[in-house]
């Protein structure tokens, strides 16, 4: 029976291709015993070369979880390689500083855009003072950069990047951490038992990190790189407790401009030359040549996307409408309110709002895989 099923639906034109990226709910307790009040909530997201890791102890503001750390902004890898694992922010409303992050959750991420040219993602925490966003794009032809813009409503805070030590944060004896600005450096900034403030100078856009004092060929070869734009950073600096953060200082904080903040972050990273001749020259062309790339590219990004997913959504309600009379499909429809979601993407659509497209897609993906357990179960009667 549940072979004839399936030639039924493949018959009927249902698709069972896997989707252009996937998101994950995860819940596991952060220690041995099981007290609820214990769980971290960790929501993923995988699209290209591209991966996600938002960690929360609430799934929404309303539960009143104690926590005893800073909630940030996902953690971001590349090609498998973290570039940083948060970012912590906040904007100011009538001289009080808001945290975007807490008590608020990230409400969703949302690929807007992954076609041939790049992947477009947009995070979203919905505040009590308006949407704050952190827009990140991928170039199909940059596949070891990100570009980001942060949006919100009032003026921004500091921004700092967390956990920017290269490739990884063990301490190795001999290890140093050292960054270079394109103007100014080099600096060495850590050596873990000692820190040293690097110094910013006027004109200073883009820096790299990089590990110095090792024999690891991976830790000598493997560099992180970040450029900003120079007209939206008053100083750049480092913090070391406990891990690495590059701390921003935004130049402006009253006008528009104050609002939003563009960055990108890349990486290098061959094991095949070691040599010292050789790291010296990839961080002397990055500073002198690519960062100014770099810098151009972020500055000409268009940051509204051009999604062009409806059709997608469509289908996949005309898919569930198909079986909306076999035995038990009716029911969980209902359930689910199925015809509000459909009135709701007629209203999305007609409105041009995408993120609104794109949790109703969410949401039918969940319905669509109930649907088919149902049914499957029906079938086995």
């Amino acid at each position: 029976m549940i072979i004839i099923f399936f030639l039924i639906m493949f018959f009927q034109g249902v698709s069972f291709s896997q989707p252009a990226y996937k998101t994950e709910d995860i819940l596991f307790p952060k220690t041995k015993n099981n007290n609820t009040d214990n769980f971290i909530f960790i929501k993923k997201l995988e699209v290209g070369n591209l991966s996600f890791d938002y960690k929360d102890s609430r799934k929404s503001k309303e539960e009143n979880r104690n926590v005893n750390y800073l909630a940030s902004a996902p953690r971001i890898y590349l090609n498998g390689y973290c570039l940083y694992s948060g970012i912590w922010t906040g904007f100011t409303v009538g001289g009080k500083t808001i945290n975007p992050f807490y008590p608020y959750v990230l409400k969703n991420y949302y690929v807007v855009e992954n076609n041939k040219d790049r992947i477009f993602v947009e995070q979203l925490w919905e505040t009590d003072y308006g949407n704050f966003f952190i827009k990140i794009v991928e170039y199909r032809d940059m596949p070891q950069w990100i570009f980001g813009r942060i949006e919100c409503e009032y003026p921004l805070t500091t921004i700092q990047f967390l956990g920017v030590v290269p490739l990884h944060a063990f301490q190795i004896e001999g290890r140093e951490i050292w960054c270079v600005f394109n103007k100014s450096g080099p600096f060495k900034i850590s050596a873990w038992t000692r820190f040293e403030q690097p110094s910013f100078q006027e004109g200073d856009f883009a820096v790299a990190i990089i590990n110095k004092g090792v024999k690891d060929i991976s830790l000598k070869t493997f560099k992180k790189f970040f450029v900003f734009n120079q007209d939206e950073i008053k100083n750049i600096s480092f913090e070391f407790s406990p891990a690495l953060r590059l701390i921003v200082t935004p130049k402006d904080t009253k006008s528009s401009m104050a609002y939003k903040f563009s960055f990108a972050v890349g990486y290098w990273f061959d094991r095949s030359d070691s040599s010292d001749e050789k790291q010296e020259k990839v961080v002397n062309e990055f500073l002198q040549s690519q960062s100014t790339e770099i810098r151009n590219k972020l500055n000409s990004i268009n940051w509204i996307p051009d999604y062009k997913e409806w059709t997608n959504v469509e289908r996949t309600l005309k898919e569930i409408e198909k079986y909306i009379e076999y035995p038990g499909v009716k029911d969980l429809l209902e359930k689910y309110n199925f015809d509000e979601i459909r009135k709701d993407f007629e209203l999305a659509k007609k409105e041009k709002d995408y993120r609104k497209s794109i949790d109703i897609e969410d949401m039918l993906k969940i319905i669509k895989d109930a649907m088919y357990n149902v049914l499957i179960e029906e079938m086995k009667k």
